[in-house]
């Protein structure tokens, strides 16, 4: 840059003064201040006039450079943005400009000076800050809500007024299967089962218009086709013209009231259970001792002595049944004995292919040396859950196969931490069906879970997994897609010698001649059979209906040996009879007898040195429990 002639500055400075920006020039290899206007000369001081623009803005050794560039080349620079510090009557005030460094030439294109501007955007970059930091607030708002809205476990939606999706969180991808951005930009009657749309738009409107709009379900599709029921809470913004819907999967909150609907199911199931039982064992009891009754009075060779034994079969086959049921139902525990195993699976085979129809061929190996101990009817019932399931497993048919082998498996005994090796019969029932997917056999043990689609409980299998291990046993599935499946049933294996031995008939003993037995039982059959039962045993009988007449007969009478009580009555039951018997005559010995399972009394505990007669009995183990009450000639309880 040449030295400033005189001549070019005079007419700058009128100028100079009424821009409404700050604006000076410099010239001369040092960049000297040879004209600054008012706005400057406020801002920067006074005597910034004759001085290097270095020492005027001493911060700025980036400007220098710019315009000793601008000087040599004849270009134009532009900064935006400057930071710099004006000085005021208060002290120094940080100020920020946008400075243009300009070229200034002579008649011959030299250039002999740089017009530097300044447009102090002081106000506009503290705005533009103040809006960036709000940008940064409302972003990390928003972030957090997302957050929030994505970490729910309730779908959460934002619809227009035409029910087009506009935003969905995360679980809307989960619980529905489709990504975001194959839901935003659809409307939500596509996804609504075509039943439920009618309902869902008024539903809508309701909320549009303003009124309560919770609690409504709908069905959704998902993704797979399958529809998944969905609680809805929709609300409508007026200003935005915006609904926001959240809605809860209700897949699981389904399951769980058809799992409680299943468990009442089971419920009233063993109550019915429990009062058909002892309904049928007071039949039962009615025929088994008529039965017994003919069989003694009829000779070896009498043609009538076979349909006497097949009416006395018949009615244990009845008391087996009714053993079953109560199994079933849960309403006691399983009586364990010890099984031929053998014997079981030839009475149990019949049934099996009964079950599985013809399309199913059927294998059994069995070794004949083997027994175990368990609850026979369970068992039986196992085994014939586990062939259905396998049955249904090939709707086309295929075999099964049931494999009964002694085996030692090495078990974790919870006592002592160690394992153990220990002997049992392994019972496996292995299908040629389809197999099970890795992620149906995780869950196969699960109560309730079920693959056939609204065609079983979900308790089969299940309930068989509950009975092995309450007979301290285990069981093991072995499945594979398209390669079959495995059951095997663990049981603890036993010698046969253990098996219960038939019980002998005790003697009758001669003292019960004559003795009066007070006999309490409101059913009129059962009463009759069991009074005379007891002539035939050789006591007299005094038989009543309820317990006020059994009270009665004891205020009347002294020559009662034994007060035999049904448990449950009408009015005052058995147990509180006894009580009130016993009060008055303390000596007075008692015997209960009920055609309810063990522990269904009522639920009322019976004293602990109660004798309890189960229906149905036969004739021996009536004497027994008599003989425990009476004993012959010996101390009576």
């Amino acid at each position: 840059m040449n030295d400033t002639p005189a001549n070019l500055l005079a007419p700058l400075q009128a100028a100079f003064e009424q821009m409404p920006a700050l604006a000076t020039v410099v010239c001369g290899p040092a960049c000297e201040v040879v004209l600054a206007n008012r706005m400057c000369r406020e801002a920067f001081g006074q005597d910034m006039v004759g001085r290097p623009l270095s020492e005027a803005l001493p911060k700025h050794p980036g400007l220098i450079e710019s315009i000793q560039r601008a000087a040599a080349s004849g270009e134009a620079e532009s900064w935006r943005g400057v930071r710099t510090e004006a000085r005021t009557p208060e002290g120094p005030r940080e100020i920020f400009v946008d400075v243009r460094v300009q070229p200034l030439c002579d008649a011959e294109d030299g250039v002999w000076g740089v017009l530097v501007q300044g447009l102090d955007t002081t106000p506009e970059t503290h705005a533009l800050r103040a809006l960036r930091a709000r940008e940064r607030e409302l972003g990390e708002a928003l972030a957090a809500i997302q957050a929030i809205l994505d970490n729910s476990h309730d779908v959460i939606c934002v619809f227009d007024g035409d029910g087009v999706i506009k935003q969905v969180n995360r679980h809307a991808e989960t619980a529905w299967g489709y990504t975001a951005e194959a839901l935003i930009g659809r409307n939500y009657i596509e996804l609504v089962h075509p039943e439920d749309r009618e309902a869902s738009v008024r539903f809508a409107l309701r909320a549009r218009m303003g009124r309560p709009a919770t609690g409504f379900v709908n069905r959704y599709r998902r993704s797979d086709g399958a529809y998944a029921p969905m609680m809805w809470s929709v609300g409508w913004s007026e200003e935005f013209q915006r609904g926001y819907g959240i809605a809860r999967d209700m897949r699981e909150w389904v399951a769980a009231e058809e799992r409680l609907r299943q468990a009442q199911k089971m419920e009233a199931i063993g109550r019915l259970t429990g009062g058909l039982a002892h309904d049928f064992n007071n039949i039962l009891t009615v025929v088994m001792s008529g039965s017994e009754a003919m069989l003694q009075g009829l000779a070896p060779e009498a043609p009538e002595r076979e349909l006497a034994e097949l009416a006395l079969n018949a009615a244990e086959r009845g008391a087996d049944l009714v053993e079953r049921l109560l199994a079933f139902s849960r309403n006691r525990s399983p009586k364990s004995e010890t099984i031929d195993c053998q014997a079981l699976m030839e009475n149990v085979g019949p049934l099996i292919r009964q079950a599985i129809g013809e399309r199913v061929a059927l294998s059994v190996q069995t070794d004949p040396r083997l027994h175990c101990r368990a609850s026979r009817s369970q068992l039986e019932s196992a085994l014939l859950n586990l062939c259905i399931n396998a049955r249904d497993a090939m709707p086309a048919g295929g075999e099964i196969r049931i494999t009964v082998e002694g085996v030692r498996r090495r078990d974790n005994d919870p006592d002592i931490g160690l394992q153990e090796e220990r002997a049992y019969v392994r019972i496996a029932v292995t299908d040629t069906g389809a197999g099970m997917a890795p992620a149906v056999a995780e869950r196969a043990l699960e109560p309730f879970f079920t693959t056939k689609d609204g065609q079983g409980s979900g308790l089969g299998l299940s309930m068989v997994y509950g009975f092995v291990r309450q007979a301290g046993g285990d069981l093991t599935l072995e499945t594979a897609e398209g390669r079959g499946t495995t059951v095997s049933l663990y049981l603890p294996r036993t010698r046969g010698g253990d098996a219960q031995a038939v019980e002998a008939e005790a003697e009758i003993p001669p003292d019960w001649l004559g003795q009066r037995i007070l006999l309490v039982d409101d059913d009129e059959l059962v009463g009759r059979q069991l009074h005379l039962q007891l002539l035939a045993l050789g006591f007299k009988v005094t038989p009543v209906r309820d317990a006020a007449a059994a009270l009665k007969v004891l205020a009347e009478r002294d020559d009662i040996a034994l007060m035999l009580t049904d448990v449950v009555m009408p009015g005052m039951d058995g147990i509180d009879l006894a009580a009130a018997a016993r009060a008055s005559k303390p000596d007075l010995k008692v015997m209960f007898t009920t055609a309810y399972a063990r522990g269904e009394d009522g639920g009322r505990p019976l004293p602990a040195d109660a004798v309890v007669l189960h229906k149905p009995y036969r004739r021996g183990r009536l004497i027994a429990a008599l003989v425990e009450v009476l004993p012959p000639g010996g101390v009576r309880r």
